[in-house]
């Protein structure tokens, strides 16, 4: 996504990744982003979603499911948790992606976030990462991250840093808000019954676009 026409006073180049490493033990294992939410796989959600918002848009797990064309960038710390994940792909921009100049994270288990997430991150802040928010709490996979803080994030990963909030602490992050109602953009599926609120949620969605 090239956001210069966003009023943002220069070129913006957001790649996005889609972070899928977890291990789903409350879905039962497996990959919980397959499962359906309004007949579609919860991750056919996220990339449709995403592709307008960043370009590329890459994969980040082990492997890529059956059907998935994105470029996969797996874990260079695998069983590390997100932070390895997000480190990982930021790594793969600035050796990889010329010109890319943010990361759009994102988790592959939520298939309701803003539409204009990149765009609303970006309008916050460019120098440090900007994270979505709802009433008190910081949703830390949502987050921009300029390719630039790699090299500090991955000092602070070695130090042993391994949580996503407080790394985003330590390199002063900001947050945008975003409501929770009617729907709320950032409801993450985790286990059987939010699989069933999901698909009640986007029923909800598409009668309220009606």
């Amino acid at each position: 996504m090239d956001a210069s026409g966003d009023g943002l006073g220069q070129d913006v180049v957001i790649a996005g990744a889609i972070i899928a490493g977890g291990r789903a033990r409350r879905m039962g294992g497996g990959a919980k982003f397959l499962e359906r939410v309004a007949g579609r796989p919860i991750l056919d959600h996220v990339i449709a979603r995403a592709r307008p918002q960043c370009a590329p848009l890459l994969f980040n797990a082990a492997a890529l499911p059956p059907g998935c064309d994105l470029p996969l960038v797996p874990d260079r710390w695998p069983g590390e948790g997100p932070l390895g994940g997000i480190l990982s792909c930021l790594l793969h921009c600035g050796a990889h992606e010329a010109g890319v100049t943010h990361l759009l994270s994102l988790s592959a288990d939520t298939p309701f976030f803003p539409p204009d997430l990149a765009r609303r991150l970006a309008a916050v802040a460019l120098d440090v990462p900007v994270s979505a928010a709802g009433g008190a709490r910081r949703h830390a996979l949502f987050t921009l991250w300029p390719v630039t803080v790699a090299a500090e994030l991955e000092r602070l990963f070695h130090e042993g840093e391994r949580s996503v909030n407080r790394a985003l602490d330590r390199l002063c992050g900001k947050t945008a808000a975003f409501p929770a109602s009617p729907i709320d953009p950032f409801f993450n599926i985790n286990t059987p019954d939010d699989l069933a609120a999901a698909n009640r949620l986007a029923t909800q969605e598409r009668a309220e676009r009606r």
